[in-house]
């Protein structure tokens, strides 16, 4: 990169705004000091992908997730396994798995059902969650789970603070 800038400037053509970069690599191209402008823009939500790619390295996340999918228990038939309300068409399918965030009463693995359910397992097999218990999940891949949907509700804590439309849905 910094080829073509020196480049573009002995022809007269000096940039002013250099733009690149992305949330995987804000740390190395800071570092470098080639960009004027920074194209993080997933670090404001954190998904389970981005997750992954520092714990893999046994790295610390630098920013905690702040997105999550609210859903509800549909049917607690069976103990260790609950079906919730938000299946595949409500999460990205191409970025790994579902995190269950809260309740954590003990591991949880949640997993695709079908298209408009899914279903959460406790890893002791034996816990359970009741109809209309809410459970937040963490988004397996921001960008494309947040697409679908017509608002993101804002909170800190349990308050509301505000909603936010998402123009581009559907694109």
């Amino acid at each position: 990169m910094q080829q073509l800038i020196e480049r573009l400037r002995a022809r007269g053509l000096a940039p002013t705004i250099i733009s690149g970069g992305g949330t995987g690599t804000f740390d190395l191209d800071s570092a470098d000091a080639v960009f004027t402008e920074s194209q993080a823009g997933s670090f404001m939500f954190v998904d389970v992908q981005y997750e992954d790619v520092w714990t893999k390295d046994g790295l610390a996340p630098p920013f905690e997730p702040a997105i999550f999918v609210q859903t509800a228990i549909h049917s607690a038939s069976y103990t260790g396994v609950v079906t919730t309300n938000a299946g595949s068409k409500r999460f990205a399918t191409d970025g790994g798995r579902v995190v269950v965030q809260t309740p954590t009463p003990t591991p949880m693995e949640c997993k695709f059902h079908s298209d408009e359910y899914g279903k959460i397992f406790f890893a002791d097999g034996k816990s359970r969650l009741s109809v209309g218990d809410r459970v937040e999940c963490r988004l397996p891949h921001c960008d494309p789970t947040i697409n679908p949907y017509d608002r993101i509700h804002c909170v800190r804590g349990d308050t509301l603070i505000d909603i936010w439309p998402i123009d581009a849905r559907g694109i």
